[in-house]
């Protein structure tokens, strides 16, 4: 949804601005000023919204936003659904587009992008999960195993 794609964008901005606070950092221990370590940023971010748990979806997705904005340097993989339920009484369908969305989603953007990204030496995968992918706990067995094939 729109709000998601807007919190996605500012997650990015968020990765963007630590990562010259911390060459900015290093530049002054290293007894250089901050204008040789940052070059400027014009940083342009984009949302899409997509079904990520419907794979074909993702790759036209993907064509659709190589053909917009052209070469994409980060992709953050931040889609995740919780069902809430205990195994044993969790609908099928439940666990399986928790694990659509919460896991198979990371390899099908991972295939989209990676590819252009390798042949360019640059760009940028960044995951988004849950620390429940660590460990389980009651009452979301499908979401922790979800959350393990994106982390663990």
């Amino acid at each position: 949804n729109t709000q998601s794609n807007e919190e996605t964008a500012g997650m990015v901005r968020l990765i963007y601005r630590e990562i010259s606070e911390e060459a900015v950092v290093a530049a002054q221990k290293a007894g250089h000023g901050e204008e040789e370590v940052l070059p400027p940023y014009n940083l342009q971010v984009h949302a899409y919204t997509c079904d990520v748990s419907d794979r074909e979806n993702v790759y036209k997705t993907a064509e659709r936003v190589c053909k917009e904005v052209g070469e994409v340097s980060v992709l953050v993989n931040n889609a995740g659904v919780v069902s809430g339920h205990h195994l044993l009484e969790c609908p099928d369908e439940l666990i399986e587009r928790t694990m659509m969305v919460n896991c198979h989603a990371h390899f099908w953007t991972t295939k989209a992008f990676l590819p252009k990204m390798l042949e360019l030496n640059h760009g940028h995968i960044v995951t988004i999960a849950s620390s429940l992918g660590l460990f389980s706990t009651a009452g979301v067995e499908d979401y922790c195993a979800s959350k393990f094939g994106a982390v663990g």
